[in-house]
């Protein structure tokens, strides 16, 4: 790899700046998509335990968290240690997600708003099918049934309970069966 000098520019600081985050922004996918896990720690493979937004960075991998740090360093970029978390659980927040398991499970909250739009059936439907929920009390519960009328649900079912048994049931299909069922089309 061939040693380059950047150079300084008269220029006002704002261009500078910008020119520092993309410059900045490039390096980090560069670094760490092609050069740090796939030449140095992996061979061959693809690495997809990271996630970059803006200019910071999570990587997932001790070995390539290292690597990474060593390359850019190199390249005169200084990493603020102080701010740099390791977990050694595996769990980490980054971008008001909580994440397991080296960043594949997302244990994130459901939001406020998310949980507003439940009360109609298609915001139930909604929720149902972005946190794939399984089990049909939750979902009933969610849905804003108490525990009455979910003892009651072998004897005489309202419109209301009816829509969201039906619902829960129809999860797994495309939404716009689901909206030609509910207007009565077949």
């Amino acid at each position: 790899m061939a040693s380059s000098s950047v150079s300084k520019s008269p220029s006002s600081s704002s261009d500078r700046r910008s020119d520092i985050t993309y410059l900045g922004l490039s390096l980090h996918l560069h670094t760490i998509y092609s050069v740090a896990p796939t030449e140095k720690v992996y061979p061959g493979e693809t690495f997809l335990s990271y996630v970059v937004l803006g200019d910071d960075v999570l990587i997932a991998d001790e070995r390539v968290a290292s690597v990474y740090s060593s390359m850019v360093q190199n390249l005169g970029v200084k990493i603020s240690f102080t701010k740099s978390l390791c977990s050694s659980t595996g769990c980490v927040e980054f971008a008001k997600r909580f994440l397991i398991d080296e960043l594949r499970r997302d244990l994130s909250p459901v939001s406020i708003k998310c949980l507003m739009n439940s009360f109609s059936p298609l915001g139930l439907y909604g929720l149902a099918r972005q946190y794939d929920i399984k089990r049909f009390y939750t979902f009933y519960r969610i849905g804003g049934m108490g525990y009455r009328s979910i003892s009651c649900l072998s004897t005489k079912r309202s419109c209301t309970t009816e829509r969201r048994v039906w619902i829960f049931n129809k999860i797994r299909l495309p939404v716009s069966w689901c909206l030609c069922y509910m207007r009565g089309q077949s």
